[in-house]
């Protein structure tokens, strides 16, 4: 049985952050997990065994071929939610091509946008998102500023097969982050039922080994996604999950004015 580690989830969606590679731990991600297959629920669900329910849920959702997730979640650079840490936002859709489209921000880090299809990646990143960026690399002022000048709000592109790519939208890779992160649960008990955008869903709570409380709401009709999560105890976050499924829109930015990093600088397109 596994429950979902919702710090986890954040080291993975906050990779593109850096632009240096500083993802997580390739020891983090899983494949498909070898639950049984989730089936339909006929609204019974809440009368299954808390367990059973995790299990039936954490199929679903390794299952899924793309998802769509929203929420705030916890971020330390060291990879500890309990020193330095900070407040991220995503509002992202992944599927497991690695095509993805959204805004990640972070607090005083800045925010920016990806869209990554088969052929293509565009970026863009405001005034604060390359700042820290700049002075990551220890850019001097001017050097900084003419980076912010250069790049901020406006869309970037590459060839998806570059090689910086996949250092760029590092994020993109992270649906099995995002839905197939477990950790053993020390405590589970069912919560009751409730409404999540007007669809019935059974809670379930446990303790992490972590030390972390989390709840997930499952959906009792049909599969048994999961459709939103919590956690507390020092790693705070709450995700929401949504168009499962459905295929990710990653039509370039119409009427944008574009940066081709391909030719380094030498021309620009759309």
């Amino acid at each position: 049985m596994r429950s979902r580690t919702i710090a986890a989830m954040a080291l993975g969606t906050t990779a593109l952050l850096a632009l240096t590679g500083c993802g997580p731990d390739a020891k983090t991600a899983s494949g498909p997990s070898s639950s049984p297959s989730p089936g339909a629920t006929d609204g019974k669900l809440d009368s299954l065994p808390e367990n059973e329910i995790l299990d039936r849920a954490a199929a679903a959702m390794d299952n899924l071929q793309s998802v769509h997730v929203t929420g705030g979640l916890p971020y330390a650079a060291d990879k500890t939610a309990a020193s330095g840490s900070t407040s991220v936002k995503v509002d992202i859709s992944f599927d497991r091509k690695g095509n993805c489209s959204g805004t990640i921000q972070a607090e005083g880090l800045g925010s920016v946008t990806v869209i990554r299809s088969p052929e293509l990646l565009h970026i863009k990143g405001d005034a604060d998102f390359w700042r820290n960026i700049a002075r990551q690399r220890h850019a001097t002022p001017k050097q900084e500023n003419a980076l912010v000048g250069t790049f901020a709000a406006r869309w970037m592109k590459m060839p998806r097969s570059n090689p910086q790519s996949s250092q760029m939208a590092a994020v993109c890779d992270q649906m099995d982050a995002v839905t197939g992160i477990g950790a053993s649960a020390v405590e589970v008990r069912k919560d009751g039922i409730s409404l999540i955008d007007g669809k019935t869903t059974v809670a379930v709570s446990a303790k992490t080994s972590e030390g972390t409380e989390e709840t997930y709401w499952i959906a009792t009709q049909g599969t048994p996604y999961f459709l939103k999560a919590l956690s507390s105890g020092g790693k705070d976050g709450e995700v929401a999950y949504s168009a499962f499924d459905a295929p990710v829109d990653t039509a370039p930015p119409a009427g944008a004015d574009v940066l081709d990093l391909s030719k380094a600088g030498a021309g620009e397109g759309s």
